[in-house]
């Protein structure tokens, strides 16, 4: 499964690689739109915490608090996760398109962000 994907796309996008990984283990469409949702935001959590400075306990607890607002995107995952890919959802979130796409501009002018 993950090297048809591979084959596919050369650069699968991140949630797809979270299915195809959790699926090979085994996992349910549950597990695997769980983890997404979880990865989605403790990463930002986690550089709230880095780069801000803020509280890691109070990150904590407001990561903690959107768990019923992952459970809802879990259970809408798994409901539409039966459907053919053109009856998918697929809200847009065109800024964080447009901000991708600097990221990559930005690492092939080799900016450097840190000095270390």
């Amino acid at each position: 499964m993950l090297d048809a994907l591979c084959a596919a796309a050369r650069h699968p996008h991140h949630a797809l690689l979270v299915g195809a990984v959790v699926g090979a283990d085994g996992g349910t469409p549950a597990d695997a739109a769980q983890c997404a949702g979880y990865l989605s935001v403790s990463g930002p959590a986690s550089a709230a915490v880095r780069l801000l400075g803020l509280d890691p306990f109070a990150v904590n607890a407001a990561v903690v608090a959107l768990r019923p607002v992952l459970d809802a995107a879990v259970a809408d995952a798994v409901r539409t996760a039966v459907l053919p890919p053109d009856r998918l959802p697929s809200p847009g979130a065109p800024v964080l398109d447009l901000m991708a796409q600097a990221h990559v501009h930005h690492h092939r002018e080799q900016v450097r962000l840190f000095v270390s």
